[in-house]
């Protein structure tokens, strides 16, 4: 079950019934609740230039993939690396830094 439109968070009932068909006929019910949370948003926090690489941490829930991107005008943005379900926080560097105009970074959160 999926919560529509982003309406979270949400809970949905659940209801699991089993039988068997021999002599005696035996069943069973069984009920619980699933909660769907939104993960939080990640934050990039406490930048740093070290021997001319900037770098950041970045901050979030864990479980989800976490992939840096990054943009020089904030309408085309590249992958710059994915790590899946990396310990949190966790430092990023950008070892390919190059001159020029702004450059802007940010973290998405993968399936």
């Amino acid at each position: 079950m999926a919560a529509a439109g982003g309406e979270l968070p949400t809970t949905q009932a659940v209801t699991v019934v089993v039988s068997d068909s021999g002599l005696p006929s035996l069943s069973a019910t069984q009920g619980f609740a699933i909660t769907v949370t939104r993960p939080v948003q990640p934050t990039l926090t406490a930048s740093s230039v070290t021997n001319g690489q900037f770098g950041f941490w970045v901050y979030g829930d864990a479980g989800p993939d976490y992939t840096v991107e990054t943009s020089t005008n904030l309408g085309t943005w590249l992958p710059l690396g994915t790590w899946s379900s990396p310990v949190l926080p966790f430092f990023w560097s950008d070892t390919n830094l190059i001159s020029g105009p702004a450059r802007f970074y940010r973290a998405m959160l993968g399936p």
